[in-house]
Parts: structure tokens; sequence; C-alpha cells
């Protein structure tokens, strides 16, 4: 009697240490990304060409290539990168001053923040990878979402960039030169809300990961 065959369902698996033998035992996979053994034999690869596989992701690393999985809201930078692994970036994350010498490796299934002087690779990228060209190490972080009114905005330092993870709502008492006055950049994950007043304003110094709504 044979044993029924798994199914596998999953944001990332790592398939370089299966035999395959093991592989065999898999009727099928769902993943975002897949990662196979780079040096394995051709027994193992015939073994993998007989699962059903579902992935926009499949890559081929040696057996000693490091992974680092970011989910959520992440941020990498110099005092948190490792520049040996590879990222691999489903969620929203924030890159910023990198060494000069260092080039992060990302696969993007998310969305990635990148500053003007910092190094990345995209190895595979199904998401998006947005450049910035101000400073993001003089920032307030906010994972998730935010309101910004004035009384908020009047406790803002001047010449910061604002990051939130998900939305932000810019309420309607805030004017342009309130803004202007602050000198403030935005960067949002998802989407903003603001006044047609201060649109312009938001527009050009915004970047954002799904659009500018009015309200």
């Amino acid at each position: 009697m044979f044993r029924k065959k798994k199914t596998i369902s999953t944001a990332y698996l790592d398939l370089r240490n299966y035999s395959p033998n093991a592989l065999t035992k898999i009727k099928r996979i769902t993943a975002s990304v897949i990662i196979l053994a780079k040096e394995a034999e051709q027994e193992y690869y015939d073994a993998f060409s007989q699962i059903r596989v579902i992935c926009p992701n499949i890559l081929k690393l040696s057996s000693d290539a490091l992974i680092s999985i970011q989910n959520g809201f992440s941020e990498i930078n110099s005092n948190t990168v490792n520049p040996n692994a590879i990222y691999i970036i489903s969620g929203f994350s924030i890159i910023h001053s990198l060494p000069d010498d260092v080039t992060v490796r990302i696969i993007i299934n998310g969305c990635a923040i990148v500053d003007s002087v910092s190094h990345i690779n995209p190895i595979q990228t199904n998401g998006s990878v947005l450049k910035v060209n101000f400073d993001i190490e003089k920032s307030k972080i906010y994972e998730n979402s935010l309101m910004l009114d004035k009384q908020f905005l009047t406790c803002c330092e001047n010449n910061y960039t604002i990051i939130v993870g998900n939305e932000l709502t810019i309420t309607p008492e805030i004017s342009i030169e309130d803004l202007q006055n602050k000198n403030i950049n935005f960067i949002v994950g998802n989407k903003i809300n603001c006044n047609k007043g201060i649109y312009g304003y938001i527009a050009a110094n915004s970047v954002y990961g799904n659009k500018i709504e009015l309200c």
C-alpha cells in the first residue's frame, strides 16, 4: 500500500537539504519562493520535476547561502545588515545608510524603499523597488497607520522623513505652508489620504506603494 503524498502550502520553502527520496513524497507545492540546492545531482532535480509546483520564484542556491526572511515591516541599515545574506522581502522594507562596500541581494515579493546611497542587487522582483533621493536615516517610523494632524506636526522636527508601513491620513487643517515650514518627506507602504490643497506637496515629496487619495 502506497503512502499518500503530501501537499505543502507556504510562503517560503527551502528544499536544499531534501534528499531525492524525500522529494518523491511531495505531490504539490504552493509557495512564493522555493530554494533548490544548486550543487545537487540530476536525481534530485528529476524528483523535483515530478512535483506539481505553483511558485513565481524558484532559486538555485548553494547549501551554505544565508537566507534572511523579512515579513511585515522591516528595516535594513548599517547596524542590521548581513552582507552575506540574501534577503527575501515579503512585506514592506526600508533599506538605508548601508556601507559603501556592501551590496544587498534581495528578492522582492512586497515593497522595498531604498535611499540614494545604498546599493542593492534585486535577484528577482515580483513586487516593487522604490528609490528615494532624500535622507531616510533622519526619520520617524510607524509600522502600521498614522493620522497626522496639526498638533502632531507641530511636535515634529524639521527636515525629517515620516515612514508609515500601511496608511497615512493627513487631516484637513494642515496647510501646504505648514508642510513647507517643516520640510517633511513621506514614505508610505500603501496609501496616503490628504486634501486637494496639499496634494501637490505630497505628490512631490512622497514615495508610496499604492496611491494618494483625496479626502
